[in-house]
């Protein structure tokens, strides 16, 4: 499993809840806004997170930390977290706050998975 590249896996329903309260935003916006959760995983490490959660063994996933190769590799950042400053700026978060109001991820697929 993917273990070279971090990504920072967003919650669909928070970036509707945002594009909520964007939509009664009532002064100019940067042409170009981000919108990502700040938790950086690999994708063996969403997998390990899963795994815990579900309860289930993880032994036979092996991490794999070296970058893409061959024909069908797509070439990636690293890291490919994106920039949110001027999303923050807006202030949209909880009583006006720079906060982009993310779920935590382990902590949102625990209560979502256990019902």
């Amino acid at each position: 499993m993917d273990h070279y590249a971090t990504r920072y896996p967003t919650n669909v329903v928070d970036i509707a809840q945002f594009l909520v309260r964007l939509s009664g935003y009532k002064r100019a916006t940067p042409p170009i806004l981000h919108y990502s959760a700040a938790e950086p995983f690999t994708k063996y490490e969403i997998c390990l997170v899963f795994a815990k959660v579900l309860g289930l063994p993880h032994g036979h996933i092996i991490p794999d930390a070296e970058p893409p190769t061959g024909p069908g590799a797509t070439t990636r950042p690293r890291d490919c977290q994106l920039y949110t400053r001027e999303t923050e700026d807006l202030r949209l978060g909880e009583g006006g706050d720079a906060s982009l109001d993310v779920s935590l991820f382990e902590e949102w697929w625990s209560g979502h998975l256990s019902k």
